[in-house]
């Protein structure tokens, strides 16, 4: 089962971006006790899929031209 990099890349991006807004509507809105639960569960991972999506749509484009 072949994934090719364009699509994995938009797929992570709109994951990454799902969780950052989760991540930051949970910070605003929880009391501080909970701050570290959005930030550590939600922001986090979505840079890193952020940054993993850049990656390999990078990658895509550099493979296509």
């Amino acid at each position: 089962m072949a994934i090719n990099k364009k699509t994995l890349g938009i797929t992570l991006l709109i994951i990454g971006i799902m969780l950052l807004t989760i991540g930051v509507i949970g910070v605003n809105t929880s009391s501080a006790g909970y701050d570290l639960i959005f930030i550590v569960g939600f922001l986090a991972p979505g840079i890193l899929f952020l940054i993993v999506s850049i990656i390999l749509l990078a990658l895509h484009l550099h493979s296509v031209t």
